[in-house]
């Protein structure tokens, strides 16, 4: 990495994608320079070397094409993982190959969006029954040593009970980090100052202002209420529209397609099919993505993977293997 390059200045400017926050973790290589970057990190199994970008360039859009002629000259074997449709297309005209890897749940805070209409009854629900018990959501303060120990806790908890004592998450999903840099972090507290679940949001940039957040970490305690992550994020939607932050995102629906416009692919047909049988054992993947169906997204954003085979399980399991997410 150059010290040239100024990462979180290059995501101020360029960061309006899901992936922008996860650039700035541990590990993370940087090809490009000052004006604009592919963050990536370099994956080495025995002779294997794999090289696994995060989304889109932090860059200027005109200046997408180059920045991936480049990379995929000076990378022997690359993979693109959670790229939008316009730098896919560009990856398509590269030679690689386009999978979908699912879609991500927008909401357009700036239209209008609310919570009203019996489709969003049991969000309301949730609200309901979380604050008659007397929970309330508050945001977690970086100085503030004792709620990062209890944030802490209940997140080795979660890693414990539901991810069957793997280490903490990475590279795709940034871990959890106690620093203000591009993340805030709530949690809905008990009557008693308990922390029972806890969200985390990755800012989204574009031109040096935040244009909206993305659900990153999402964990609950033992003890926890029925959805009390829609507890959080219907006081966030709140939150954010009363500062008038036009965006959230709840993150990625896998191996689920973004509409009747699907890429027909026969390997992302087989590839899907796959993930959705084998991956409940690692994830229920239907039951997330129905889960966020609950607040009826504005929009579905298409995202894929880009890679030199047509083929991408292997690959696909080694990214999530080196993420800890398997």
């Amino acid at each position: 990495m150059s010290s040239s390059i100024d990462l979180p200045g290059l995501v101020r400017r360029y960061g309006d994608f899901s992936l922008a926050a996860s650039t700035d973790q541990p590990g993370i290589r940087l090809f490009g320079d000052a004006d604009g970057v592919i963050a990536y990190r370099q994956l080495r199994k025995k002779a294997h070397t794999l090289n696994v970008a995060l989304g889109d360039p932090l860059a200027d859009p005109d200046r997408w094409g180059e920045l991936a002629r480049g990379f995929l000259a000076a990378t022997a074997n690359a993979m693109l993982v959670n790229v939008g449709e316009r730098f896919g297309q560009l990856l398509t005209n590269e030679g690689l190959y386009l999978n979908p890897l699912g879609w991500e749940a927008i909401l357009d805070l700036s239209g209008g969006y609310d919570l009203s209409g019996s489709k969003k009854q049991n969000i309301r629900n949730a609200v309901s029954r979380a604050t008659a018990a007397g929970y309330r959501v508050d945001e977690v303060d970086e100085g503030d040593d004792e709620a990062w120990a209890r944030l802490h806790r209940l997140s080795h908890s979660w890693l414990t009970r539901r991810s069957r004592g793997r280490p903490e998450n990475a590279l795709i999903t940034r871990p959890l980090q106690r620093r203000g840099r591009h993340q805030r972090v709530f949690v809905l507290q008990d009557v008693e100052g308990t922390a029972v679940q806890m969200l985390t949001l990755d800012e989204l940039w574009r031109a040096d202002e935040i244009v909206g957040y993305h659900a990153n970490i999402n964990r609950d305690g033992e003890g926890a209420p029925k959805n009390a992550d829609y507890v959080i994020i219907a006081h966030l939607i709140d939150l954010l529209r009363a500062h008038q932050v036009p965006v959230l995102s709840l993150g990625l629906c896998p191996t689920t397609y973004a509409g009747a416009d699907r890429r027909r692919n026969l390997y992302s047909d087989l590839f899907l099919h796959v993930a959705r049988r084998e991956g409940r054992s690692i994830y229920n993947f239907d039951g997330l993505t129905r889960h966020k169906e609950e607040f009826r997204p504005t929009h579905r954003r298409p995202v894929y993977v880009a890679g030199q085979e047509p083929w991408p399980m292997h690959d696909i399991f080694g990214v999530l293997k080196v993420s800890n997410l398997v």
